[in-house]
């Protein structure tokens, strides 16, 4: 970056800040992430002049851990390799595990007294790549399915919460066939993703 500046100026094109971007990340899962004493650091040392301002943009470092994202389980399809859990939330309110498989950790709002079986958890969109987060392990469903299971499914009105999805999940969304809105639920509240007031707050926020 640095080396790119060099070369402007001695272009003739004169800079008045440098963005440097995020770059520091949050761990979602086993990542290495970056300290930021040691990245500031680095940077010192790799920019000794003070000609120009310097700008940072760590959003997700400092909210991406603020909230999470909760959703609904419509119903669960059970079955001999892989156990299905079909949620209100889709991939268009969390790209990033459709788009290159990331890693979000969910957790039941409240586990219910079953044993603990493996689940895809998955989207009511129809494609083959709406899913949230594969083979987790949870304690939801009930102990005996009704005897009129539509096609294999079960209806429950179990709640998920995904971790460090604030960050990344998208505001707005279409409606589409079962899909009522997700929540963003902070630490110390909720914020409907209906409710347009929350959502210029928090807009305002950013």
């Amino acid at each position: 970056m640095f080396e790119l500046v060099d070369r402007l100026e001695a272009d003739g094109i004169a800079l008045r800040h440098v963005d440097l971007g995020g770059g520091l990340g949050i761990r979602y899962h086993d990542e290495e992430t970056i300290d930021p004493y040691a990245f500031a650091l680095a940077v010192r040392r790799a920019r000794v002049r003070a000609e120009h301002e310097l700008l940072f943009e760590p959003g997700r470092f400092l909210v991406g851990d603020a909230g999470v994202l909760l959703t609904r389980v419509l119903y669960l399809k059970p079955g001999g390799d892989h156990n299905f859990a079909i949620v209100d939330a889709a991939m268009n309110d969390l790209l990033r595990p459709a788009l290159y498989d990331a890693w979000h950790d969910v957790d039941a709002v409240r586990p219910r007294d079953v044993p603990a079986r493996r689940w895809e958890i998955v989207g009511p969109v129809c494609e083959s790549a709406d899913f949230l987060a594969r083979d987790r392990l949870l304690r939801i469903g009930r102990r005996r399915p009704p005897r009129r299971a539509r096609r294999g499914r079960v209806r429950v009105r179990d709640e998920l919460q995904l971790q460090l999805a604030p960050a990344r999940v998208r505001g707005r969304r279409r409606r589409r066939a079962h899909a009522s809105r997700p929540s963003a639920r902070g630490r110390r509240g909720s914020f409907p993703r209906a409710n347009p007031c929350c959502r210029n707050c928090i807009r305002a926020m950013h």
